[in-house]
């Protein structure tokens, strides 16, 4: 009698192989269907996320600003600095532990640093991280409750010219909120008063098993630690409601000269002024993963054809400026 083959009688590098090939999206129903499969799957997607978060042909660009210097800000480059929890636990044996990380990946978040030099090219687009934070003024007049900064992520790669990106796609955009309560109080906070979270690991060993959810760009992540960065005080969400993309802040209080005295009364909203550093920007790790899958896609789908950005007035002999 002649025997039948399935993809269950497969050995697993030949499953690995066939499955590789899915996009996320499409592996994560085929999760449900054994333990095997969710054990191969699993592999796949952390892998997938490690990758995506190193930004190996990528680069993320962070536009941050007042709507008056729309014109006149220029984007900022961030270098990966890490993704808490990613690192895979040993789960050999463990179905229980094996069986929730898939909802607990979706719960974490990979940090980068926003900085104002361009990458170089001939590293990877990786900087070194001792670059000095990136700094702005935001001042509040008499009154004033808060003020708006306009916040677009984009995830690009970058061609062999300045100002050539091969593929562009947009990972947020939206607007970011700075309350005046909320800078007063950063402002009395020190650096180590901060809650930095040590490790997310930790949360996860002790958690219990969870099902496992599809990874949608606008879901809830499972992780529920107290060590979230949902609950660091010094991370502003764009658009509040969402949990996608945040922006990590340092803030300090500018100090007026006054030359004479300023008569108001106690309880007056007088004119502040502080200085705020871009320390992190954080992105949840499966959102990264799905943009950069949609840039390889967007890149294989317009092989050839480049976005072109900047002023061509050095090389108007030579270059055009429209995009090919």
């Amino acid at each position: 009698m002649a025997s039948t083959a399935s993809l269950c009688t497969l050995p697993n590098e030949l499953l690995l192989a066939i499955l590789n090939i899915l996009p996320t999206r499409a592996l994560l129903p085929l999760a449900l269907v054994s333990h095997r499969f969710h054990a191969v799957i699993l592999r796949l997607i952390q892998n997938r996320l490690a990758l995506a978060a190193n930004l190996t042909e990528h680069t993320l660009l962070l536009e941050c600003y007042h709507p008056s210097a729309k014109l006149t800000q220029p984007p900022l480059y961030c270098t990966y600095l890490g993704t808490e929890g990613l690192a895979k636990p040993e789960l050999d044996g463990d179905d229980d532990r094996a069986m929730g990380r898939l909802g607990f990946l979706n719960g974490l978040y990979s940090r980068f640093r926003p900085l104002r030099k361009e990458p170089d090219t001939s590293s990877s687009g990786h900087y070194g991280t001792a670059d000095e934070l990136v700094t702005e003024i935001v001042s509040l007049e008499a009154g004033e409750g808060f003020t708006q900064h306009c916040v677009v992520t984009n995830l690009v790669k970058v061609g062999p010219r300045r100002g050539l990106f091969m593929s562009f796609i947009d990972i947020g955009d939206g607007v970011l909120r700075i309350w005046r309560e909320w800078l007063a109080e950063q402002a009395t906070l020190s650096p180590l008063q901060s809650p930095t979270p040590p490790s997310i690991l930790d949360d996860y060993a002790s958690s219990s098993s969870c099902a496992c959810p599809a990874v949608e760009d606008t879901t809830k992540g499972q992780n529920s630690a107290e060590n979230s960065p949902r609950n660091d005080t010094r991370v502003l969400w764009v658009n509040n409601s969402s949990d996608s993309v945040g922006i990590k802040f340092r803030v300090k209080e500018r100090r007026w000269r006054r030359d004479n005295p300023i008569l108001f009364q106690s309880d007056d909203e007088v004119a502040v002024s502080y200085s705020i550093e871009y320390e992190e920007l954080l992105i949840r790790t499966t959102h990264l993963l799905l943009k950069v899958e949609k840039s390889l896609l967007q890149e294989h789908n317009h092989s050839g054809k480049a976005v072109v950005f900047g002023s061509f007035l050095e090389d108007h002999n030579n270059a055009s400026s429209t995009s090919t």
